[in-house]
């Protein structure tokens, strides 16, 4: 063979694939007849896109074969109607064997279609080209499921589809994923950034450090968990780092356990099977601390006297249930629940006992005319206290009312039985103790009933608040 032919051949070659880059092979092997005889000439009926090639008659015989006239398009060009110009040259007994050209017949490798390597066969990371691809369809770091190619490019049907191989760089058309939840994306080539992504945490408002990462820097530090959001996300959202707590179906504590239900366009939270003190409270009740805000501090408006109230360690009344002071949700996800701080004070049947009006101010965190704290009743010390103030100092006997009362004819106001002094067991007897200081059943104090319970015996009637005792007879109080 000479260096004409050899040429011719290597042409023809590369050609073929070229060919069937395009899926034109099919035409091709039609374009050039293969006489099974060993007659290579073209056959007058094998024409593509009209340019048809015809037998040699000016009757020289190279190596006793019948040669065919020069293509008259022009060697290696494309002709006017944009059909790629078949050579007429081809030397004899070519071998088409074209293998199924796929994505990573270009670029990728077995792994997948993405680089490395690009198409210029370049594997470094630090090449646009190169990038975090495989980042984002290998996943080496398990937040999420591994990124289709349509996220971030137009992925054609076929390899000759009209736009796929031109010139670089490619082009870069964000996908559902990047755009969900009302993202804008925005790709900087010569940056190497993407911004205002949604899988980089950009609608999230959940603090996170790097919402522009950077391409070309593949080292596992933008993929790390607290890149995209907090961990966890900044207040309003509860401040419990134990995400798998409220996202069960995405998270084991910190760990991605299902990465199919992370970064998929949706905040997966458990609602029906969530407990109150999930997020905030504590094991001992629901009620602060800690706050939603991780805060535990009684100087708090959102911690104050909460456990005061629910466990009643003063031993003056029962403890209280947070529907006394809040409405409760039936499941966390409730109109009004999760919202802004503060929470919603909206107090219960106590509070408002014996008609009266009970009122929080959250400015300078204190209750005024509540039932509780002696609204209703008269000569208390302290019957508008100051939520943030656990001293034990506002749940004294004394605070609430008079020590005793100033009302009817308790001892003090009535001459009468001015012997009884601070004893209260003459008229509440197994209620208070005989000194005045200490309650003796918490069921029956701070309930919305005046319990009279005589020492030595007799009635009272609630009704015309008069008592019959044994040591007088009935009288009016």
């Amino acid at each position: 063979m000479d260096s004409r032919s050899a040429t011719s051949r290597s042409r023809w070659l590369v050609r073929l694939a070229a060919l069937a880059a395009l899926g034109l092979a099919t035409a091709c092997a039609t374009s050039v007849g293969n006489n099974p005889g060993g007659d290579d000439t073209a056959d007058t009926a094998d024409v593509v896109q009209g340019d048809q090639a015809e037998p040699d008659t000016s009757g020289a015989d190279l190596g006793g074969k019948d040669q065919v006239s020069p293509d008259v398009a022009g060697p290696d060009t494309i002709d006017d109607t944009g059909a790629p110009d078949v050579p007429t040259d081809a030397p004899d007994d070519v071998p088409v064997d074209v293998p199924p050209l796929t994505c990573s017949s270009c670029h990728g490798s077995e792994a997948n279609a993405a680089p490395p390597v690009d198409t210029d066969g370049n594997s470094d990371t630090t090449i646009v080209t190169v990038g975090a691809h495989q980042s984002h369809l290998g996943l080496p770091s398990g937040i999420t499921v591994p990124i289709h190619c349509n996220q971030c490019h137009v992925v054609p049907a076929a390899i000759g589809d009209a736009g796929h191989m031109d010139a670089s760089p490619a082009e870069l058309t964000f996908g559902s994923l990047a755009t969900a939840d009302g993202a804008t994306p925005a790709w900087d080539r010569n940056a190497a950034t993407c911004s205002s992504v949604y899988c980089h945490g950009t609608t999230l408002n959940g603090g996170g450090t790097i919402h522009e990462p950077l391409w070309t820097k593949v080292d596992g530090t933008q993929a790390a968990c607290g890149a995209c959001h907090g961990v966890p996300p900044p207040a309003p959202h509860v401040q419990n780092d134990d995400c798998g707590t409220c996202h069960t179906a995405t998270a084991s504590g910190q760990a991605i356990a299902h990465p199919d239900k992370h970064i998929d366009g949706v905040v997966e939270v458990e609602t029906t099977n969530l407990a109150c003190n999930a997020c905030h409270g504590s094991d001992t009740n629901n009620a602060p601390p800690v706050d939603t805000k991780g805060n535990t501090s009684t100087t708090m408006p959102s911690v104050g006297a909460h456990q005061a109230h629910l466990t009643a360690l003063h031993g003056l009344a029962t403890p209280l249930t947070c529907a006394q002071c809040h409405v409760v949700p039936a499941t966390a996800d409730a109109a009004g629940h999760i919202d802004e701080s503060p929470a919603e004070l909206t107090f219960g049947a106590l509070a408002k006992t014996g008609g009266a009006n009970a009122t929080w101010t959250h400015a300078n965190a204190s209750c005024s005319t509540v039932y509780c704290h002696g609204a209703t009743l008269k000569g208390g010390t302290v019957t508008t206290p100051t939520w943030t103030k656990v001293d034990g100092t506002q749940d004294a006997c004394g605070t609430c009312h008079g020590l005793p009362p100033k009302t009817g004819r308790h001892p003090g106001n009535f001459g009468d039985h001015g012997f009884m002094g601070k004893d209260c067991t003459n008229c509440h007897n197994g209620i208070a103790n005989s000194s005045g200081n200490a309650v003796t059943n918490a069921a029956v104090h701070v309930n919305g009933v005046k319990d009279v319970v005589l020492k030595s015996g007799g009635t009272w009637n609630a009704a015309t608040k008069s008592c019959n005792p044994s040591c007088h007879g009935n009288e009016s109080w």
